[in-house]
C-alpha cells in the first residue's frame, strides 16, 4: 500500500474520497474485524488500521466488478448458503418417518430398516 498523503486526509475530511466506508463503532467492532481479516488474507501487506482496511475493501469491490462470471457466481452461491429464510425446525415427534431416537443420548438417527 502507498503512503497516506496530506491530500488523502483532506479528501476524507471533506467527504470527497471515492472509497466505500463501513459504519463501525471502533476497532473492536465485530464487522470491522471480519473485514480487516478478509483484507489481510487477500492483501497481506495491508496495515492494521481503518483507512487501509477501507482501501482494501475498495480494491476487493473493484476486483468483483471485473471477475469472470463463473468465479463471481461461486462467491454469490457461497454467500447464499449463509442466508437462512424462515425458521429452521429440527426433527421432532413420536413417529418421525425413517428416524429413531437413540437410547444413549436421545438424538434422532436415520434407521436402516424400511417401513
Amino acid at each position: 500500500m502507498s503512503e497516506i498523503t496530506l491530500e488523502d486526509i483532506r479528501s476524507m475530511i471533506r467527504g470527497k474520497n471515492k472509497y466505500s466506508l463501513i459504519s463501525v463503532d471502533n476497532d473492536s467492532d465485530k464487522h470491522y474485524q471480519t473485514w480487516a481479516t478478509l483484507v489481510q488474507k487477500v492483501y497481506p501487506k495491508t496495515g492494521d488500521n481503518l483507512y487501509e482496511t477501507q482501501r482494501g475493501m475498495s480494491r476487493i469491490r473493484q476486483t468483483l466488478s471485473v471477475m469472470e462470471p463463473n468465479d463471481f457466481n461461486k462467491i454469490v452461491n457461497t454467500l447464499k448458503k449463509y442466508e437462512v429464510s424462515g425458521s429452521v425446525r429440527p426433527i421432532s415427534g413420536v413417529k418421525t418417518y425413517a428416524y429413531d431416537k437413540s437410547r444413549l443420548d436421545n438424538r434422532m438417527y436415520k434407521r436402516k430398516r424400511t417401513n
